[in-house]
């Protein structure tokens, strides 16, 4: 019993000297609650002179001094994370450094309802761009665009994204989208005489092969596996005349994504093109057959695409069927009317059916 006893005071006398003295807590307690006022203190005095730090950083910005920009919003950004201003400044503080992933990683963050989105989502765009994430960039301007339409720079730079993966017809619509807002006659003389500039190239005079082949090969090698990228290269390789890696290309895309409208359209009429009218068959109707159900449920939205019939029509042509290529062009006349490709070829049919 005095054994345990003792073994008791032991224990007692080891826990009261574990604990801190009185002296040791209070001032434990004070330095805590001197560290919450003096956090509060700065907090107060960096979010009260939040526009002061914001000017001094556009002006190291401006000045080519992108550190001292990001120096200047350090602790904006410590008490305001998601402030959208400070968040754009740094993004441009990297874009001058040319550090893209640091760039993307916070011009993406600005808010969506703030005043420096529309600037944001270019530069965004921009870095992406230099960073070969083509498909992120062209998602990202197309989202832009149908918010912001009236932003002249994010349609030119969608507009030359499209040029280049050989979308002409996509091009040609954000441009001409642009001139049908209500608000046109209200824009600058100059923005109209660009975008009118843009047009008349994007109509009448796209980029040739050769000059996109370098960009779109560059793109691929550094990012890899954009479907939407190596189509457009099989594209271009095609009208380069390099026929078997355009092959290459278009079978792996077909493959990867046989159900998608626009590789159906430009793979069958690659096959087309290499006289192969049974592939460009398959091509078009996704590997399936075309009286399937559920082919034609799928074909719904290249149905209503004048392309479908011509590549029909093509078909049948090939294959000397001239009536149903006949009925066919004319199916694509309907959709596109006064096309002049369309008109002479309806024209050599009618020839070849002596009508």
């Amino acid at each position: 019993m005095l054994d345990n006893v003792s073994r008791s005071q032991i224990l007692n006398s080891n826990y009261v000297s574990s604990m801190p003295s009185p002296r040791l807590s209070t001032t434990i307690a004070l330095i805590a609650i001197a560290g919450c006022v003096i956090y509060f203190v700065i907090g107060f005095y960096v979010n009260r002179n939040s526009d002061v730090s914001l000017r001094r950083a556009v002006a190291e910005v401006q000045n080519e001094e992108p550190e001292r920009a990001r120096n200047a919003l350090k602790w904006l950004l410590w008490y305001q994370p998601d402030n959208p201003a400070a968040l754009y400044v740094t993004g441009l503080s990297y874009l001058k450094q040319e550090n893209m992933p640091a760039a993307i990683t916070f011009l993406e963050r600005v808010a969506v309802n703030s005043t420096v989105y529309a600037d944001a989502r270019t530069n965004l765009a921009a870095g992406l761009m230099a960073e070969r994430q083509w498909e992120r960039a062209r998602t990202v301007l197309q989202e832009f665009v149908s918010r912001n339409r009236d932003s002249l720079i994010a349609r030119r730079m969608l507009s030359g994204m499209l040029l280049t993966e050989f979308r002409r017809r996509e091009a040609v619509q954000i441009l001409t989208d642009y001139l049908r807002l209500p608000s046109h006659d209200g824009f600058p003389l100059s923005d109209r005489l660009t975008l009118l500039l843009d047009l008349l190239i994007a109509e009448f005079s796209p980029p040739q092969a050769m000059l996109c082949l370098s960009t779109l090969e560059e793109v691929d090698q550094i990012k890899p596996s954009q479907p939407t990228v190596r189509l457009a290269l099989g594209q271009c390789y095609w009208k380069a005349n390099r026929i078997d890696d355009a092959a290459r290309l278009l079978r792996e895309a077909i493959r990867e994504n046989p159900l998608d409208p626009r590789t159906r359209l430009i793979c069958a009429g690659f096959f087309i093109d290499q006289s192969d009218p049974d592939a460009a068959e398959r091509a078009l109707w996704g590997g399936s057959e075309p009286s399937t159900p559920e082919t034609h449920e799928s074909m719904q939205s290249p149905e209503r695409d004048d392309r479908f019939w011509e590549l029909q029509c093509r078909i049948a042509e090939f294959r000397g069927n001239y009536e149903r290529a006949l009925t066919q062009i004319e199916q694509a006349l309907s959709i596109q009317p006064h096309n002049r490709e369309y008109e002479s070829r309806r024209a050599r049919l009618l020839q070849r059916l002596k009508r």
